[in-house]
């Protein structure tokens, strides 16, 4: 595999020998809801306490236990107990349709499903409240053969894998990542290395569980002896409340989560966190302006599902990102596409010599920095010429008149795809005239900054931008907004 380019920073301390699934996660030493708050003794009872029943339920080595997973927590308790018994979590998304679950669970080759999942208040009776019942007419004692991965995840030398999470899907069908103790701790023990984290620490975790963006959160802080504080759905007042408080900090956001805050909470503030980490998707230059106004020190993350979360951070005000401890970058020679190698990559997604194909272009410099240029498969072929996306939406949000920008490539009998964009104007703008004349002044801005084939043949204009639930753009139903822009407008 050619590589022009290569990066890696060592971790501290040697690879242990252990299988993966006999380490033992370290128990939490403090989560809270704001309600109610469990230390670390009572932790160990409640994981103890959840284990035996998952067990009586019939959960055993190699169940896979399909589970709605709300921040929180029960969650974390849960996660536990799945360790101890050596299955696997499949992590859902607890706001979807009940159907669309059991689907997902099925999908994934569920034999079990948890039902109820709560922690009661101090001195309530029973103290958890946790019921799983066999998924009706599944494989209940490990993974069926025509599972994903069929047997042969239990059946790899770290043994079943601890979760398996499901990928946003930004482009087509979502895939599944499974991820076994050891990548979620070597995640966790580089990003605390990297950050400086450690038992003083207080992390606000307000991302979905069901990604490893939230998840991670509670790795790094078992490995650190921090503490978390969960909330179970972003409120921008809240979130923005606790961030100023002085008691937080650590946090991690999306772009989307940053942008509501400074929007609800202008102005540089008086006490913030000490990091907040960024990523699930690009971030553009004027939100990173505004925070650093605001006084709020944001670090941007590289990494994925298939990582365990960040394998590279950018600290405030810089453009490249450095590779984490243990951490090994490459870039492609020929695609440019980023490879990565570590602990805590998961081996069902890498090759045999242990490199991830990242599926992003990207570039190291001198010093095995990072930067990311955007999605290998996300590439418009216009006219035979490779055009990224990402790069025609930073160019148009450079303008002042855009909010947001998302581009896509529509079918073109002359072309093969037609670049378009969709762009979230700054201000309304209205029908015929007025956004003719900003749709060519945007044109125009592009064709100053890009070569000629990668400027858009056709602007619309949206009020807002798909996205899913992290917040990333949905570029499935980008593409499908600009065919019925381009349908209605002809």
């Amino acid at each position: 595999m050619p590589r022009a380019q290569r990066s890696s920073t060592s971790a501290a301390g040697g690879p242990t020998e252990a299988r993966a699934s006999t380490l033992a996660l370290p128990p939490l030493a403090e989560i809270t809801d704001g309600e109610r708050t469990i230390e670390q003794a009572e932790f160990a009872a409640l994981v103890d306490r959840a284990s035996g029943e998952l067990a009586d339920a019939g959960v055993g080595r190699g169940s896979r236990v399909a589970a709605a997973l709300r921040p929180g927590p029960a969650a974390a308790i849960l996660l536990w107990a799945a360790h101890a018994l050596e299955a696997s979590i499949i992590a859902l998304d607890p706001d979807s349709p009940a159907e669309l679950r059991q689907r997902a669970a099925r999908s994934a080759g569920a034999g079990f499903v948890i039902e109820k999942l709560a922690v009661a208040a101090p001195g309530g009776d029973p103290p958890l409240d946790l019921a799983a019942r066999p998924l009706d007419g599944a494989w209940r004692g490990g993974a069926p053969t025509s599972a994903p991965g069929g047997a042969s995840w239990d059946a790899a030398p770290e043994g079943p894998p601890l979760t398996i999470l499901r990928t946003s899907g930004t482009t087509g069908r979502p895939k599944l990542v499974p991820l076994w103790a050891r990548q979620h701790l070597a995640s966790a023990r580089a990003a605390c290395q990297a950050l400086r984290a450690g038992s003083g620490d207080r992390w606000l975790c307000v991302l979905p569980l069901f990604h490893v963006g939230g998840l991670s959160i509670l790795f790094r802080a078992a490995v650190s002896g921090a503490a978390v504080e969960f909330h179970e759905r972003f409120d921008a007042e809240r979130v923005a409340a606790r961030l100023r408080s002085g008691e937080i900090s650590h946090c991690s956001l999306v772009p989307t989560m940053l942008r509501r805050l400074l929007d609800r909470l202008p102005g540089r503030w008086a006490c913030s966190p000490r990091c907040v980490l960024l990523g699930g998707s690009a971030v553009d230059r004027d939100l990173l302006e505004r925070a650093a106004a605001a006084g709020i020190p944001v670090y941007r993350t590289y990494g994925m599902t298939e990582t365990a979360s960040l394998v590279a951070l950018a600290g405030p005000g810089e453009e490249w990102a450095r590779p984490l401890p243990g951490v090994e970058l490459a870039v492609d020679s020929g695609s440019r596409e980023i490879l990565i190698r570590g602990e805590m990559v998961s081996p069902a997604c890498c090759a045999a010599d242990g490199w991830l194909r990242s599926g992003d272009l990207g570039e190291l410099d001198s010093g095995g920095r990072l930067r990311v240029r955007g999605r290998l498969k996300t590439l418009i072929i216009s006219g035979g010429e490779n055009v990224s996306p990402e790069e025609v939406e930073r160019t148009l949000e450079s303008h002042p008149a855009v909010r947001e920008a998302g581009v896509a490539g529509l079918p073109d009998r002359e072309w093969g795809e037609a670049v378009v964009a969709v762009v979230v104007p700054a201000a309304a703008v209205g029908d015929g005239h007025d956004a003719r004349v900003l749709g060519e002044a945007l044109r125009a801005h592009c064709r100053a900054q890009l070569e000629r084939y990668k400027v858009p043949k056709r602007i619309f204009f949206a009020d807002a931008l798909p996205r899913t639930a992290l917040g990333k753009l949905d570029r499935g139903e980008l593409a499908r907004a600009a065919r019925d822009f381009a349908e209605r407008e002809g």
